[in-house]
C-alpha cells in the first residue's frame, strides 16, 4: 500500500517537473509596473451564457487556483508590452429550457499591447454562425483585432480544462 502511494507521489512530482517551463508566472514587479488582464462572463441565465478566459500568455499556460470560483473575472498580472493571449470561450446558443444547442467552445490567439498600470479584459459576441473575440481596455476601447475562430461542441468534463 505504501509503495503505491510513494510511487504515485513520485510520478506526480516528475510530471509537474516536466511542465514547469511552460507555465505562466506572475511578474515579480510592483503592481504599478504591470498591467492586468481578465476574462469576461456575459451570462443571462442557465441556458443563455457566454464567457471567455485567458488560457495562455505567450505560449505559457495560465493555471487557475482550484479555490477561485470565477476564473473569468480573475485578474492576471502581465508585464507591459506586446503579448499573444490564447483565449478559450464557451457559450450556449439557445436561450430556452427545452431546446439545448451546445454548449460550444472556441479557442483563439489574439495579440495585444498592454500598458503598465492599466486594466484590460477579453470580450466577445455571438453572431448567427460565428463568434467574435477581442481585447479591450477597461474604458471599452478595443486594443486588438477582432478574431473569428471556428467553434465546436464542448467536450463534457467534470473538471474545467485550462486549454
Amino acid at each position: 500500500m505504501y509503495k503505491k502511494i510513494i510511487l504515485t507521489a513520485v510520478l506526480l512530482l516528475s510530471l509537474m517537473g516536466c511542465a514547469t517551463g511552460k507555465l505562466y508566472e506572475t511578474p515579480d514587479t510592483l503592481p504599478s509596473q504591470r498591467a492586468i488582464i481578465r476574462g469576461f462572463d456575459h451570462s443571462v441565465s442557465a441556458w443563455n451564457w457566454h464567457n471567455g478566459k485567458v488560457v495562455a500568455i505567450d505560449g505559457k499556460t495560465v493555471v487557475y487556483s482550484i479555490f477561485i470560483l470565477d476564473d473569468f473575472s480573475y485578474n492576471i498580472p502581465v508585464l507591459p508590452g506586446s503579448h499573444v493571449f490564447t483565449i478559450k470561450s464557451t457559450f450556449n446558443k439557445s436561450a430556452t429550457l427545452f431546446s439545448s444547442q451546445g454548449p460550444y467552445e472556441a479557442t483563439a490567439s489574439i495579440q495585444g499591447t498592454l500598458a503598465a498600470g492599466k486594466g484590460y479584459h477579453l470580450n466577445g459576441i455571438i453572431k448567427e454562425a460565428a463568434i467574435e473575440l477581442w481585447i479591450e481596455d477597461d474604458s471599452g476601447k478595443r486594443i486588438s483585432y477582432v478574431v473569428t475562430p471556428d467553434y465546436h461542441l464542448a467536450t463534457p468534463s467534470l473538471i474545467t480544462s485550462s486549454n
